[in-house]
Order: structure tokens, then C-alpha cells, then sequence
């Protein structure tokens, strides 16, 4: 009885390891995907505030070369 005791002790302790672990690695890719998606974000401001910029040297322009 004592050996089956710790046998399913052990049993139990590594399925509570391996449920950790895959809780971790969920984790890390819910992570990246923000992190993907805050990037994206960024990056599609950026490209519309360069279709709202006056070309260079255009009237109105910060980046005329006078």
C-alpha cells in the first residue's frame, strides 16, 4: 500500500509539472501574439501617417530643404 501511495504521488506530481508547463508555454504564445499584434499596429499607424505627410519639399512640409 505504501509503494502504490507513492507511486500515484509521483504520478500526480508529474501531471501537475506537465499541466505547468504547458500553462507556461500558452502563456508565452498568448505573449508573442500580443506583442505581434501591438507591432502590426504600430506599424499600419506609421504607414498611414506617411500617406498623410506632404511629400517632401511640398508646401507645408516640415522636411522642405530650403
Amino acid at each position: 500500500m505504501v509503494l502504490r501511495a507513492d507511486g500515484d504521488r509521483d504520478e500526480r506530481v508529474r501531471v501537475e509539472a506537465a499541466e505547468a508547463k504547458r500553462r507556461a508555454e500558452r502563456e508565452a504564445l498568448e505573449e508573442r501574439r500580443r506583442e505581434e499584434r501591438r507591432e502590426e499596429r504600430e506599424a499600419m499607424e506609421e504607414r498611414h501617417l506617411e500617406e498623410r505627410r506632404p511629400p517632401c519639399g511640398s508646401p507645408g512640409s516640415s522636411r522642405s530643404h530650403v
